[in-house]
């Protein structure tokens, strides 16, 4: 069911700093950090707009990103068919989708998945 992974290089735990999340996201081409705790339990998202709102509204970056994180983001089980994953993307318009097993994160889909099978294999810039 992991697609790839490259969702793993995505974690960061909650008291990682904004900067460092950028940093992520620079390193990253999946653009999306997923925040996790110790037990790799799914806790929220940073995404590059919730850093670019950040900033605009004047946030340090050395603030911990649990503050600007999108908390309970859209998830799906261990045993989602794909045609359920692809259906959640698409009628919320997000592109990216955690595949949790309870609240454990063990794999990430993202839109790209279903349109580009090779965009992950190519650097992506931070859209900021």
């Amino acid at each position: 069911m992991v697609k790839h992974a490259l969702w793993e290089e995505a974690l960061a735990l909650p008291n990682t700093s904004i900067e460092q999340a950028m940093r992520l996201l620079e390193r990253c081409p999946l653009q999306i950090v997923l925040v996790v705790n110790d037990e790799r339990e799914l806790l929220g998202s940073v995404t590059d707009g919730d850093i670019r709102r950040a900033i605009l509204n004047h946030v340090s970056l050395d603030t911990e990103i649990h503050k600007i994180m999108h908390e309970n983001p859209l998830s799906v089980q261990v045993g989602a068919s794909e045609s359920e994953m692809k259906t959640l993307l698409d009628s919320n318009s997000v592109s990216h989708v955690p595949i949790l097993k309870n609240k454990t994160i063990v794999g990430l889909r993202t839109i790209k998945d279903y349109f580009h099978e090779n965009s992950l294999q190519e650097a992506c810039p931070v859209l900021i």
